[in-house]
């Protein structure tokens, strides 16, 4: 029997998903109709882009439908938030995994984009100015929460999860 299993990869790209196929397949039994849905934040519907077997698949806006560019500048970055997958192959309603992941490639470049400028006004200034250390220190524990948030939907705790990104937006939105 396969036993099915997809890896998340991280990226700095926020316009491209990268999930590896990290999944047991039977040599016995041939790999028939391999199956991804995906339900992304924000659109409520189901998309099923194609996928790899055994390989790494990359997905992008138009993947999901969003777009439909022809070169990589005109693709749009896809959203943050928790992404519902199931990768089946045959038989399909009972060779199947089911996952979430939290997706924070566009919230962790904010963050770390003002971790880097509150460090070029440390570096500008005569002194270390404490205002600028507690600055650099609140930015850095919004990454810690970033993490933390993603571990709980890794763990199925979605309202938690909900909670701190919810927290972190707000927080963000304010500076």
């Amino acid at each position: 029997m396969h036993e099915l299993n997809l890896y998340i990869l991280k990226s700095n790209n926020c316009k491209v998903i990268s999930i590896q196929d990290i999944s047991a397949y039977d040599n016995t039994i041939a790999i028939t109709n391999p199956t991804i849905k995906f339900r992304i934040p924000g659109i409520d519907c189901d998309f099923f882009p194609t996928f790899a077997v055994s390989g790494t698949s990359f997905f992008t806006s138009n993947s999901f439908g969003i777009t439909n560019a022809s070169c990589n500048e005109d693709l749009q970055e896809l959203p943050d938030g928790i992404y519902e997958y199931t990768y089946s192959v045959c038989p399909n309603e009972e060779v199947y995994v089911n996952g979430r992941f939290l997706r924070t490639c566009k919230t962790r470049s904010l963050i770390v984009n003002f971790i880097g400028q509150n460090l070029i006004e440390l570096s500008c200034n005569d002194c270390c100015n404490k205002q600028n250390l507690d600055k650099e220190k609140e930015y850095r524990d919004y990454l810690l929460i970033l993490e933390a948030a993603e571990n709980d939907v890794f763990c199925n705790r979605i309202n938690e999860a909900n909670i701190k990104m919810n927290y972190l937006n707000s927080k963000l939105n304010s500076l």
